[in-house]
């Protein structure tokens, strides 16, 4: 299994508190950072749409009083990018410590209709090419952290690009929980994000998204736990570590939501 689920969840938005510490950004040594600038400026050289935006890093998680709280500090996408190819690099127990551990946000898009969306990822893309994937991102980047980051905010922004999906079009959205890719020490917080337009008019929507690009085709599963259950089976060697447990979150909450 590529994946661990650190905690399962049912949290509302203003349910996920998160909390910036700039005390808490462990620098690379020099060796280390010069090796991920060197991997950065070839790939930018094939992809000129790279850009080494500042991400959040996660630091610590508990769950205290019905809340889910992060604390985070500051990485970016050319570290993270470095991580994901380099994956036995961070197996030395020395080296976990550096881990970029960029905080991405996934989400299970169920539409009106009772579909569950995924996405078929472009070989062109630094993360699992080629793979199956929830859809999402990270957590944008506030150069002023007086308001702390809000994960319900960041997966709407990440749908918005990728599917070219509205505020408007999201009936609900529940945090269900919190994992991590233990290749590379990534974590993901899950969301399951319920639509009021079916899968029709999603697809229609995508076509103009401005980060369709990403993937190369939508899948569609019915949101049942049987349906579910038989795609992650069928397609297991297919499905990112974030993919995985994003279904294993939903079929747990989809179980404790059973009468």
């Amino acid at each position: 299994m590529n994946y661990r689920i650190i905690f399962f969840g049912n949290w509302a938005p203003g349910n996920v508190k998160t909390t910036y510490r700039e005390s808490l950004f462990l620098p690379w040594p020099h060796d280390l950072a010069m090796r991920a600038r060197t991997l950065w400026t070839n790939l930018q050289q094939e992809d000129e749409r790279l850009y080494n935006g500042s991400l959040y890093s996660l630091k610590r998680a508990s769950v205290a009083g019905g809340k889910l709280n992060i604390n985070l500090s500051k990485t970016n996408y050319r570290d993270q990018i470095f991580a994901n190819k380099n994956i036995k690099f961070w197996s030395a127990e020395q080296q976990v410590r550096y881990a970029p551990r960029a905080l991405g946000v996934s989400a299970l898009v169920e539409t009106s209709d009772g579909t569950l969306l995924f996405m078929l990822r472009s070989r062109k893309v630094h993360e699992y090419p080629r793979h199956i994937d929830v859809f999402g991102g990270h957590v944008d980047w506030k150069e002023s952290h007086v308001n702390p980051p809000d994960p319900f905010e960041a997966i709407t922004s990440e749908l918005t690009g990728e599917l070219g999906i509205r505020s408007e079009n999201i009936q609900s959205q529940t945090c269900i929980g919190l994992l991590k890719n233990i290749q590379i020490f990534k974590p993901e917080l899950v969301f399951r994000i319920n639509l009021n337009i079916d899968s029709n008019a999603v697809i229609a929507l995508a076509r103009s998204a401005s980060e369709k690009f990403e993937y190369d085709e939508i899948l569609s599963v019915a949101a049942t736990p049987d349906e579910l259950q038989q795609f992650q089976q069928k397609k297991a060697k297919e499905l990112t570590p974030a993919a995985n447990g994003s279904i294993e979150l939903f079929l747990n909450f989809f179980a404790r939501q059973a009468p």
